[in-house]
């Protein structure tokens, strides 16, 4: 009785680790792809229950906005749409040239497709910023 017992603790036991090992890899993320250089302004466009716009040309408030976005970690593809809380940032360059960034809920939306996405409560603790400094 005592051997069965332990066959079955370690057979359990690999079983949980083989599993382990599975999800980790299964999970991995990548970072948002963001310009190096630094935008000159920033427009934010805020489509909760309700709507906002805001803008800054702040260069602090924009390199807090830009590291913030930095952080946000890409996972895996998701069909979960939300439409009452989205976020678009659109940066734009001295050059005229613009970087777009959505993100709905907890999800960040790349050519249409919405991925799981951490990070965005700091992109929107620094949004909040900007929108304070317009009200």
């Amino acid at each position: 009785m005592k051997k069965r017992i332990a066959v079955f603790v370690i057979m359990a036991g690999l079983t949980i680790y083989g599993c382990s090992n599975q999800t980790s890899f299964s999970h991995t993320t990548t970072p948002v792809e963001i310009k190096e250089e630094m935008p000159v302004k920033i427009h934010y466009s805020r489509q909760w229950e309700y709507s906002l716009e805001a803008e800054t040309e702040d260069p602090e408030a924009i390199k807090d906005i830009v590291e913030a976005i930095r952080l946000v970690e890409i996972g895996s593809e998701t069909q979960m749409a939300t439409m009452d809380y989205t976020d678009i940032i659109r940066l734009i360059y001295a050059d005229g040239s613009e970087e777009v960034f959505e993100f709905e809920e907890n999800n960040i939306v790349i050519d249409e497709k919405r991925y799981e996405a951490t990070g965005i409560r700091i992109v929107r603790e620094q949004l909040e910023k900007i929108v304070d400094e317009e009200i």
